[in-house]
């Protein structure tokens, strides 16, 4: 997920409803869904892969998979690297899911295999590891900095192959009619996050 986009996200709607409590749960993209449908929460945001049944989803924004390298990989230099190039170089795969499956599907349709050297299920462990010339990873989310944890230098490199593009989304339990503050929320995260022409529903 795109945890950095949280705290300004609370915080600009804290100053907007300042009365409204919010509590916040970061879980996997499963047990999200779930505590959806259960009525354990409200709303969440999500990244979309495919259609999520009995959820009412917003698409905020949406992004490219990419990939990022060390400073000093030659593929730096490059505009754009395909899947296939990068199919014997080690993968470093943020572990949780669905990113394996995801990463197996990308190549897949590169007519690849990735080789995965590293698993860890710390997105910055990833990012870090990338950034000590360890492997590469691929991204979906944009990161606001251009350094790991440890303030090594990365790189990002688009990919030429024709990918789909992934959701950002803002759900909620289609059978459950939301509350006034995730109502409030909602509009504050569409009228912040999304970006023109974006905006879409689905049930």
């Amino acid at each position: 997920m795109t945890p950095f986009l949280i705290p300004p996200l609370v915080d600009g709607f804290r100053q907007v409803h300042p009365a409204v409590d919010l509590e916040l749960i970061e879980s996997q993209l499963d047990e999200m869904r779930q505590a959806l449908l259960q009525g354990a929460c409200d709303l969440a945001l999500l990244h979309e892969f495919g259609a999520q049944p009995g959820l009412s989803c917003t698409t905020l924004r949406s992004s490219r998979p990419y990939v990022i390298v060390s400073a000093g990989h030659p593929m730096t230099e490059r505009k754009a690297v395909s899947l296939a190039e990068l199919a014997d170089a080690p993968l470093i795969i943020y572990s949780e899911p669905p990113a394996r499956q995801n990463a197996d599907h990308w190549f897949s349709l590169a007519g690849a295999r990735p080789n995965i050297r590293y698993r860890t299920s710390s997105i910055e462990a990833v990012r870090s590891m990338v950034a000590r010339g360890l492997g590469f990873a691929t991204l979906i989310q944009s990161w606001p900095t251009d350094t790991s944890v440890e303030g090594l230098p990365l790189a990002s490199v688009p990919l030429s192959d024709p990918l789909d593009e992934v959701e950002l989304v803002i759900a909620h339990a289609a059978h459950i009619t939301p509350t006034h503050r995730a109502r409030a929320f909602l509009q504050y995260a569409r009228d912040t996050l999304a970006g023109p022409d974006i905006l879409r529903t689905t049930d």
